[in-house]
């Protein structure tokens, strides 16, 4: 390991706002979505006209596009009540440059005229 040559501290205020993980939480919704899909399939009885494949098809599709848009208006909801607080802090930006290395020198076969891989 090298020892950096020059490190730099820059100091700096930044304002710093908490947000929803969007995707955790959509991906939350559709997961729900798919579950009570699955639920109900099994919950209500067979029809005629449908095999149970295809109603939980449907009810799948349906209900995945109903819990993750839900989802996203919670994700809405969430950022304008926890991204209303806005904290203004100080941030530290550290910045690390290493010397130069040596370059390293290529060296060749020890006898150019030694035979290789490819001639054998």
């Amino acid at each position: 390991m090298t020892d950096p040559a020059s490190s730099e501290v820059t100091r700096e205020e930044v304002d710093v706002r908490r947000s929803p993980r969007v995707w955790r939480i959509l991906a939350l919704g559709a997961g729900l979505g798919a579950i009570t899909a699955f639920v109900l399939t099994f919950a209500l009885p067979e029809t005629q006209g449908f095999s149970r494949a295809q109603v939980f098809g449907f009810s799948l599709l349906l209900f995945v596009t109903l819990f993750g848009a839900l989802a996203g208006l919670v994700v809405v909801l969430l950022d304008r009540l926890v991204g209303r607080r806005v904290v203004r802090t100080t941030a530290e930006r550290i910045v690390e440059r290493e010397a130069p290395a040596a370059p390293a020198r290529e060296e060749g076969p020890a006898d150019p005229a030694a035979p290789t891989d490819s001639d054998r």
